[in-house]
């Protein structure tokens, strides 16, 4: 772990605004390898405890609140991008400052990590959901797509630079910014509400269950508060909860994929009896602890930690026959993927947070997550060497009954036909006799 500077700057900024506070027991690092930023404290922070506080004049807004709310809230976040871009580029401190100082500076240096999949991308992407996993094709590079529909597009924007093709980027960015990092704020009229960008707000990254441990209190034209939502060891990370949909819809809205505790959710085609596969996937502490509708199951997760393990909680009934052969087939499927077009997406080929490389991630998730499912329900995945098909073994007591139930038809089946048997030949000994009286008496033989 490092310093960022990015990160210590934006907190001394907001320390120094008036009504700005943030507590000192903070601070901003990010991963050398994953070049992920987080927030840490430093010592131990109480239940309650502040993390931050930033006056309204601190937040990037528009001026009224609404549905759409958020399209004035591009529209400002590209504007101050674009002073902070003509900055950079004339390299000179006579050019004119955004209002927001080191937040619009990192928002604007933020290129990657994006949920925004274009050319290999994009197709890769398609490889691996295929015709049944999520997300589906139409809810894929979504952000765009919504900007347009609900703003217009550049078209129902200020212009922010003379150079059309700078202003469709500077926009762009600042849409998937916005719908990715803006806050949900409410005013005192019942129902009413405004889309904002909360600086230090959205470096706190996402973890649910037990990890969330902050939350946040603001109301349109007020200070917005980030507390501690529980006491907080010195050496923790602060996490803030993204939304607890599930694991593909973080992937799909976000752009990454959520560590553990994970929620998953299949839908099953008509031929694997419809319905759906839902289920949480979450770490395991103490390994050896299970239950009827728990069990505990190996994950390995890094090439360096070889020790955690994976416990599925059905949300619901188990999945059936049918729902492990619809698992089994993906999984087969996502196998094959990985064997046939690694080389030609190489993820490694391209920056930390590329797109390729985040598709990748998501594959190595689902099917980490399908085969702990196939393992939790009583199956074993056992895939075969460059082979198309999988086998589906089962726990030794349920072959037991299998091969019992086998044997059992088998000798009924012989009994059977013993019996058959016995009957037709009793039936040929009477048919002689008669044709044989017959004989007798025309006299023939």
């Amino acid at each position: 772990m490092m310093i960022d500077d990015h990160g210590e700057k934006l907190f001394e900024w907001v320390d120094t605004s008036p009504g700005g506070y943030v507590n000192k027991k903070q601070q901003v690092r990010r991963d050398a390898k994953t070049g992920v930023r987080g927030v840490y404290v430093t010592a131990s922070v109480k239940k309650g405890e502040v993390l931050a506080t930033l006056p309204w004049s601190a937040l990037i807004s528009g001026e009224k609140p609404g549905d759409t709310s958020f399209c004035d809230t591009i529209a400002e976040t590209a504007r101050e991008m674009s002073i902070v871009a003509t900055a950079d580029r004339h390299n000179t401190s006579s050019q004119p400052t955004s209002t927001y100082g080191p937040y619009a500076e990192l928002l604007y240096a933020t290129r990657d990590g994006f949920p925004l999949f274009r050319d290999d991308a994009e197709s890769l992407l398609m490889k691996v959901v295929g015709r049944y996993l999520p997300p589906r094709p139409e809810r894929i590079n979504f952000h765009l797509t919504l900007w347009r529909n609900a703003c217009g597009g550049v078209k129902g924007a200020p212009v922010v630079s003379t150079d059309p093709a700078r202003n469709l980027q500077l926009f762009e960015h600042a849409a998937i910014l916005v719908q990715t990092r803006a806050e949900w704020v409410l005013g005192s009229v019942s129902g009413e509400r405004m889309a904002v960008m909360v600086p230090i707000y959205d470096m706190y990254n996402h973890r649910n269950g037990k990890y969330n441990n902050m939350q946040t209190d603001g109301t349109i034209g007020g200070k917005y508060t980030i507390r501690a939502s529980r006491d907080i060891e010195a050496g923790e990370q602060v996490y803030n909860t993204y939304g607890q949909s599930g694991t593909w819809v973080t992937f799909n809205n976000f752009g990454f994929v959520e560590d553990y505790p994970q929620r998953w959710t299949f839908d099953l085609p008509p031929m694997y009896g419809g319905g759906s596969i839902d289920f949480l996937l979450d770490e395991v502490e103490e390994r050896g602890q299970t239950s009827d509708t728990e069990m505990q199951q190996r994950h390995n997760t890094t090439e360096t930690d070889m020790s955690r393990t994976a416990l599925v909680r059905w949300n619901g009934s188990p999945p059936s026959a049918s729902g492990i052969k619809f698992l089994v087939r993906e999984l087969d499927r996502l196998g094959d993927i990985r064997k046939r077009y690694l080389n030609r997406y190489n993820a490694s080929s391209g920056t930390i947070g590329s797109s390729l490389q985040q598709v990748w991630e998501y594959h190595s998730s689902l099917t980490d997550a399908i085969s702990e499912a196939v393992q939790a329900a009583g199956g074993i995945y056992v895939p075969s060497n460059g082979s198309e098909s999988a086998i589906l073994t089962w726990p030794m007591g349920m072959a037991t009954l299998c091969l019992a139930a086998f044997v059992g038809r088998l000798f009924l089946s012989l009994s059977r036909a013993q019996l058959s048997e016995s009957k037709e030949t009793e039936g040929t000994k009477v048919r002689k006799k008669k044709k044989k009286a017959r004989a007798k008496t025309t006299g023939k033989r």
